[in-house]
Formats: structure tokens, sequence, C-alpha cells
């Protein structure tokens, strides 16, 4: 099923691209985003939901975006918009959006540094056979971005006992990389099938272009599609 993935860095955003970026947003998003203490995931807010701006009007031409609600398991969701369905996800490096006919959930990760502790809260049965191989590795944003995927897909969130989630087996779920972001991203679809999944998914990335005009009001978005490469266990 086809699955549409764009992605942005948060590092490219300025002080004028986020004002321009906080005026299209509606209200209540504008709100939620001044809410946030340090003004790096204020930048990351707006553009995190600039990105499913631009998604839907690519779609849908330039009316007006459906309303977003939160659903009573706290999943963001269109008011009256079957058939679209969406997921975010922001970290200190890159901002994604993801939208598809189905649930889906989207995680991006960078670095988590090994932590024995935060391994035994996260990790299924089978998963902790690996704890040498990740110790090794000494970075755990597969294992976390998988997860975090799964539960956002599914809407029960953090909720839900990590432990309960095996990312090894777990299907409908995809983790890849992309030049120039350097973070984990995983992408869980209802219903899909591992195999050729990843084939089924259109990734991008885009980017502001400095307005020829200081007075411009809205945001101009480069576009480059980007090849995923996929992450097997992070190279366990």
């Amino acid at each position: 099923m086809p699955v549409e993935l764009v992605v942005a860095r948060t590092d490219l955003i300025d002080a004028a691209t986020f004002l321009r970026l906080r005026a299209g947003l509606p209200a209540d998003r504008r709100e939620r985003c001044d809410a946030y203490y340090v003004e790096h995931d204020r930048h990351a807010s707006a553009l995190t939901f600039a990105l499913l701006q631009w998604l839907w009007q690519e779609r849908h031409g330039a009316g007006p975006m459906p309303h977003v609600e939160r659903a009573a398991n706290g999943k963001p969701r269109f008011v009256g918009a079957a058939g679209f369905e969406f997921n975010l996800s922001h970290d200190a490096r890159a901002c994604v959006c993801a939208v598809a006919s189905v649930p889906i959930g989207v995680d991006v990760q960078s670095r988590v540094s090994f932590d024995d502790a935060l391994f035994e809260r996260i990790a299924a049965p089978a998963e902790l056979a690996l704890r040498e191989r990740f110790r090794r590795l000494g970075d755990l944003a597969w294992l976390w971005s998988r997860k975090e995927a799964v539960v956002k897909q599914s809407g029960v969130g953090l909720r839900a006992p990590l432990q309960s989630i095996d990312a090894l087996t777990e299907s409908g779920l995809v983790s890849f990389a992309v030049d120039g972001i350097d973070a984990v991203i995983s992408v869980s679809v209802d219903g899909a099938v591992n195999d050729g999944f990843l084939g089924c998914c259109r990734v991008r990335l885009i980017e502001p272009i400095k307005p020829v005009n200081e007075m411009m009001s809205s945001v101009v978005w480069r576009e480059r599609v980007l090849l995923p490469v996929p992450l097997q266990a992070a190279g366990l």
C-alpha cells in the first residue's frame, strides 16, 4: 500500500522561517507550539505540522486542511477525512510526517546511547539475547524507533509496555536511513507485510527556500526524492 513520507531538517529553520511557519498554524497548534520552553522544540513543533499541511495541500489543493483532533487514546487524526491517516514525529535532528490510507505510525530517532537499565526496560524477551550486540553497537536508536512506530500506529502510545513489542518480528514495520539525516526512521503500517513494504514508500526531503522578498508571509519549499536504505537491526 502506498505510503508518503516527508522529512525536514530542524537545523535549517531560522527565526524568520519559524515565524512564517507559526503564522500558518491553526490557533490550537500555535498555542501548543508556543508552550515549549526551548526554542528548538518550538521550531520542531511548527515544522512537523507544516509537513502535514504540505502533504495535505499537495493532495487536495489550496483549500483549508481539516481540523486535527486527538482521539481518546491521544493519537492525532483529521476530523471528517476518512482514508487520510497520518502520523508525526520529531527529534533533535529531523521532523517527519507519514500519510497512508490505513493507520500508520512513524518515528525518527537519532542516537540513543546504550544503557543497561534502558535496555531492560524496553527489550522484549526475545530481544534480550541481543544485549551484547547492542552494547557493542553502543546505540539503541533502531530498537527504540521501531517500538515507538508500532505503539503510535496502534494508538495506544507509551501506555503500552515496550517489552510487549518484539521489534525483530513485528509485521508491517520497516526501518531505514536517508541521506542527510543522521537518524533512524521507522514506519509501522496496519495490515502491511514487511517483504517489499519499503518499495511502497515514497520518501522526500523538503527544505525551505530563502525568500527573495523578506515580506513574504508563507514558506516556499524545495523537494528532493530520497532513497531509503533499509536498516536490519542496525548492523546487528
